[in-house]
């Protein structure tokens, strides 16, 4: 399946992607069609199969955009990359549409990926300087619809995205996995604590996806937890938190100050998004499995996994094992979740 198959069967006047600032809105036929036109123009500027697109746009709709028409034909890079064949920059067009230029391509340019790569992200974390993963339409798809399945999306749910989408929370979580539900995404130019609940209101956002920081801003900013929700809160129906560990006790604060649950996620890049997705096993430091209970290395196989790092064989081979991607984040299982933390230490990766 590809990553532009998820939108396919959703009814074309459902609202896919909102811009708050403007009110701009676009429906899921409306996307469709502008998929279609950038990935005409980037034919026609001579894209072809497993070249590169560099993406130099905002968390905005034309983003979303460009990433589903580059990923038709090559890999959307939404980061500076100096092996791209063409650069997107932002359009200045009524419709959104983004401009496309020729990108000068240096004289070491690195390896092709595979052909089924859609789009190739950066990691950073603890496992040392950022990696680069490229992340096939399987890994996506699946991930975005089993994500979904998880979270109980539907076409009325509404996502405030307030994480950048160049990184797997705001692709993935929110934006691929609301789209497999055919629901809304609203995507303002930025964070703001002080607009947040008021956009949330305007636009009825059922459940948002953020980093413990963003939580605890959110809080710092909510007169008297516990004892009146926000305005914005009205028509939330969970609360969704991921990148470290959110403490207990701020999830608890959470859920008595806008009355809804709070659900703390384990996210990897590597793994597509969340790890529900995958296999998972803890491993001992001979790489062996350790039964439920005991505290070792988190590792993940699975068609949501990917098959290792861009252009970077060593660190790929240090990581991917066996059919395994070693994290190294440490934990142990319990009931089928993942507990993160462990004599070891946290080891746990801001992905």
């Amino acid at each position: 399946m590809a990553l532009i198959d998820l939108i396919a069967p959703i009814p074309a006047d459902n609202i896919a992607l909102v811009r708050p600032e403007s009110d701009f809105r676009l429906t899921y036929g409306a996307l469709r069609r502008q998929v279609e036109i950038l990935a005409g123009a980037l034919a026609d500027a001579g894209l072809r199969k497993n070249d590169r697109v560099a993406l130099s746009l905002h968390n905005e709709p034309a983003l979303i955009v460009a990433i589903l028409a580059v990923s038709t034909i090559g890999a959307a890079v939404p980061f500076d990359d100096r092996g791209a064949r063409v650069v997107i920059l932002p359009g200045d067009s009524p419709d959104g549409i983004p401009r496309v230029q020729p990108h000068a391509v240096p004289e070491s340019v690195p390896d092709s990926v595979p052909d089924d790569v859609a789009v190739i992200l950066k990691t950073r974390g603890t496992t040392g300087p950022p990696k680069q993963v490229p992340l096939s339409h399987e890994n996506l798809t699946l991930s975005a619809r089993q994500t979904a399945e998880r979270l109980g999306l539907g076409p009325d749910d509404v996502t405030l995205c307030v994480m950048p989408i160049a990184h797997i929370q705001g692709l993935v979580t929110a934006t691929l996995a609301t789209f497999a539900a055919g629901g809304t995404v609203v995507i303002p130019g930025g964070f703001h604590p002080l607009a947040f609940w008021r956009i949330a209101r305007d636009h009825g956002v059922t459940w948002f996806t953020a980093a413990p920081t963003i939580h605890q801003w959110l809080l710092a900013r909510t007169a008297d937890p516990g004892t009146r929700r926000p305005a914005g809160a009205a028509r939330l129906r969970f609360i969704r938190s991921s990148g470290s560990t959110l403490p207990p006790a701020v999830a608890q604060t959470l859920e008595s100050a806008f009355g809804v649950p709070v659900l703390d996620a384990y996210e990897v890049t590597e793994a597509s998004g969340d790890v529900g997705a995958s296999r998972i096993a803890i491993l001992d430091a001979d790489g062996r499995p350790l039964e439920p209970g005991h505290r070792g290395e988190v590792a993940l196989a699975g068609p949501s996994v990917a098959r290792g790092y861009d252009n970077d064989p060593e660190r790929t081979r240090k990581f991917f094992i066996d059919g395994w991607f070693r994290t190294g984040d440490f934990g142990y299982l319990d009931r089928g979740r993942v507990v993160l933390g462990g004599a070891s230490g946290s080891g746990i990766r801001d992905s």
